[in-house]
């Protein structure tokens, strides 16, 4: 048996960093529901390539969703949001990485959904967070990192701004959302509460709790980008070291080989 047998998850989910998160917890044993909307063709990343593997489907969507169950809903109709609140009487958490302002009005928030099961655990993953001026804004992993300045200490001093290869904006806020969901999950257990984690990719926002005392709020901030200056482009140029950068070498292996 592995260790999250028996938890439910139901995830309305698309594309990296929830989906990247969700699928440790599926290989962990959890039961991840990842609910679809299928009046856009379910989650974009099955038309993602450059690895097609058929209708709707693709290398990258099989990726970040191994292990896990979906359905389709739309959330948006009475039929869609009775079908959530059946799942959720049956979870034990449900998240989400829609945009910020989107959660309140579907009723994926903790206010809506703790009145079909008090002890439910809400995991919003933005990209800017729910409660500010972006809260509606769009956004996605490329954009996180040349907001954030990632892009200025990635490639050579002198040459353009450079972006990671793979996603690390959405696997590190996926990563970490995780943390705080299984710890919240924990609480909610030994508590009977439900709990609420905002996990935003760039923009900083400290949520007060409102004042409702049966939540427990746990917001984390990855960077401060919109506050902070950057003067020059130091691309990956380590000034208190004397060798540093990408050399060529020569290739022995097939000396090694034959030897």
């Amino acid at each position: 048996m592995k260790p999250l047998t028996g938890v439910r998850i139901v995830s309305i989910e698309q594309f990296g960093a929830a989906p990247y998160g969700s699928m440790f917890l599926a290989d962990l044993g959890a039961e991840v529901i990842k609910v679809e909307n299928l009046a856009i063709g379910g989650d974009p990343a099955r038309k993602t390539g450059p690895f097609l593997l058929g209708e709707d489907d693709s290398e990258y969507f099989q990726t970040w969703n191994m292990n896990k169950k979906s359905v389709t809903l739309d959330l948006r109709s009475d039929e869609g949001k009775a079908a959530l609140r059946q799942l959720v009487e049956s979870a034990e958490v449900v998240m989400n990485n829609l945009r910020g302002d989107l959660p309140a009005k579907i009723g994926l928030d903790y206010a809506a959904l703790s009145k079909v099961k008090r002890s439910i655990v809400c995991v919003h993953i933005s990209a800017y967070g729910r409660d500010n001026e972006r809260a509606a804004w769009p956004g996605y992993d490329y954009l996180m990192q040349a907001e954030a300045g990632l892009m200025s200490l990635t490639g050579e001093p002198d040459g353009p701004p450079a972006r990671f290869g793979p996603s690390i904006i959405d696997f590190m806020t996926g990563t970490t959302a995780m943390v705080g969901l299984l710890a919240s999950l924990l609480a909610a257990q030994r508590t009977g509460r439900g709990n609420i984690i905002m996990r935003a990719r760039v923009e900083v926002e400290k949520s007060p709790g409102r004042g409702e005392k049966e939540q427990v709020v746990v917001t984390e901030i990855p960077y401060q980008a919109n506050k902070a200056r950057i003067h020059a482009r130091i691309g990956e140029l380590m000034r208190e070291k004397k060798i540093e950068g990408i050399s060529e070498c020569r290739d022995e292996s097939d000396r090694h080989r034959r030897e």
